[in-house]
C-alpha cells in the first residue's frame, strides 16, 4: 500500500478515531478542538475578513471530523468539503448530520485531478498538502486556482523546512524507531494497525516558486500557514 493516496486514508479511517486520523495516536479530542479553535480564531482571521457574506468556500481535505467545515458553516458560510477518501466522507457526513448542519456539501475528489470552474469565493487547505507528494503539488495548486473566482483568497498550510537541524533528525529517528518496533506490538495486543503517511516538506523559496507558477501571490504568512490571492 502506498503511503499516500486514497487507499491509505480509507484504511486509516476504518481503524482509527477522528483524532487518530487527524493528529495521530495518543492525542485527545480536547487537543484537536484546541487546535481547531486556534486556527479559526487567530490564524484564519485575515482570510475570514476577505470573504463576502454567504460566501461559497472550498474545504480541501475535509477530514473525518469535518472540523473546519463545521466551524465555517457555523459562521453562515456555505462550505463544500472535498476529500479523496470515501471512508473519510462517510465519517464527515455523520459528524455534520449530528450537528444538523445544512449548509455543507461533501464531494469526493482527488485534488490532483479535480477540475475547477472558478465558482468559489475562497478556499482553505490545512495539513492536506503535507500528504500530497511533492511532484504532484504544483498541479494540485493549479487546480485550486482554477476553482476560485478571480482575486479570491486561499489559506494553505505547508510543511516548511528551510534547513536540516539535529533536532529534526533526532525526532525522525525516534519516530521511525518507535513506529518500526511498536507497530507489530499494537497489532498483536490490540489488533490495531499503524500507518506511516507521506509528508512533503518545502523550503520557503520552493513555496514561493510553487505559488508563482500556480498564479497565486503571497499576501501574508503565519509560520507554516500562507494566505494567498489568485491572480485575476
Amino acid at each position: 500500500m502506498k503511503n499516500w493516496g486514497e487507499e491509505i486514508w480509507n484504511e486509516k479511517t476504518k481503524d482509527h478515531s477522528d483524532v487518530g486520523v487527524i493528529l495521530g495516536t495518543g492525542y485527545s479530542v480536547k487537543k484537536m478542538n484546541a487546535n481547531t479553535d486556534k486556527v479559526v480564531n487567530t490564524i484564519a482571521t485575515d482570510f475570514i475578513k476577505t470573504l463576502p457574506e454567504n460566501s461559497k468556500i472550498l474545504d480541501i481535505g475535509v477530514g473525518p471530523a469535518a472540523r473546519f467545515a463545521i466551524a465555517f458553516c457555523s459562521r453562515k458560510y456555505n462550505v463544500t468539503g472535498v476529500d479523496i477518501s470515501n471512508e473519510v466522507l462517510i465519517r464527515a457526513k455523520k459528524n455534520i448530520d449530528e450537528r444538523k448542519i445544512t449548509n455543507c456539501l461533501l464531494e469526493k475528489h482527488d485534488l490532483v485531478e479535480m477540475k475547477g470552474h472558478q465558482n468559489f469565493d475562497g478556499a482553505y487547505c490545512l495539513e492536506t498538502f503535507f500528504h500530497i507528494p511533492a511532484h504532484l503539488c504544483l498541479q494540485s495548486m493549479k487546480n485550486v486556482h482554477d476553482s476560485l473566482k478571480p482575486n479570491a483568497f486561499f489559506l494553505v498550510q505547508f510543511a516548511v523546512q528551510d534547513k536540516m537541524t539535529l533536532g529534526f533528525l533526532a525526532y525522525n529517528l525516534f519516530y521511525m524507531s518507535v513506529y518500526t518496533f511498536i507497530s507489530p506490538i499494537l497489532k498483536i495486543l490490540f489488533n490495531r494497525k499503524s500507518f506511516y503517511t507521506h509528508v512533503s516538506r518545502y523550503s520557503t523559496q520552493e513555496i514561493e516558486d510553487i505559488c508563482k507558477r500556480s498564479e497565486f501571490k503571497i499576501i501574508n504568512r503565519y509560520n507554516d500557514y500562507f494566505l494567498l490571492q489568485s491572480n485575476s
